[in-house]
């Protein structure tokens, strides 16, 4: 029992030259704390403060002289994407041949009572009602044959 007590007291030692001599081996070891002269200081914190107020103008100024770029950009697209889709899909060619598609619009605007002008008229009556869908619906499927077929 003798022993243990001993050994005891010899880690406690230890603990305790490892502790000293650790906190003496940081203290030697650590750097000398290096502040900056206050004119230094000083002169750093100006330049930041200018440079941040440049920055913040050409931000300011950059974005007005964007916004009509992207306004003028996206209308352009629009325009572009609705003379595409005017052509691929064949509307607003005046001198083409009507489709069921044709047909089944027409007769959703008069369903929803949209006005209509004169140029729905498809059966020359004067009004423009189901007897129109109906002419225009013949129109698009009817089977033209070739001309010196």
């Amino acid at each position: 029992m003798g022993t243990e007590g001993h050994d005891l007291n010899q880690d406690r030692q230890l603990q305790q030259l490892e502790s000293a001599l650790g906190a003496d081996l940081r203290r030697a070891l650590r750097p000398e704390a290096a502040e900056p002269p206050a004119r230094v200081d000083a002169a750093v914190a100006e330049m930041i403060r200018t440079r941040s107020g440049e920055v913040r103008r050409q931000l300011a100024a950059g974005r007005t002289r964007r916004w009509p770029v992207w306004a003028a950009a996206a209308a352009a697209l629009l325009l572009a994407a609705g003379v595409w889709t005017a052509a691929v899909m064949g509307r607003g060619a005046g001198a083409r041949r009507p489709d069921i598609i044709d047909a089944y619009l027409l007769e959703r605007r008069i369903e929803s009572g949209a006005r209509l002008d004169a140029a729905s008229d498809q059966n020359g009556d004067g009004r423009v009602d189901r007897a129109d869908v109906e002419a225009l619906a013949r129109r698009a499927v009817e089977v033209r044959r070739k001309e010196g077929a």
